[in-house]
């Protein structure tokens, strides 16, 4: 693949990465101070709401990781990218 399609997909799968953790920041403060215990057990533990952010969002962050450092050693000889120019 070229230097493009890494580049692009460095960026889709890092947008992509940050956008559960941007949610979970969103839904912290009415869950944890308007929420009651009760409701926040019975959502959170017994009806997995939060299922599809371990599932998803794991691999996500991985990838994100993984795809970041490829693209870091495929450039790390072209100085302009990094430096100055």
């Amino acid at each position: 693949m070229g230097l493009l399609v890494w580049r692009f997909l460095a960026l889709v799968i890092s947008a992509l990465s940050l956008g559960p953790s941007f949610a979970h920041a969103l839904e912290a403060l009415p869950r944890l101070t308007v929420w009651s215990p009760e409701l926040w057990r019975e959502a959170t533990v017994f009806n997995g709401q939060f299922q599809l952010f371990g599932i998803l969002g794991g691999p996500l962050d991985g990838g994100a990781i993984l795809v970041a450092g490829i693209l870091a050693y495929w450039v790390r000889k072209d100085r302009p990218d990094f430096g100055s120019r």
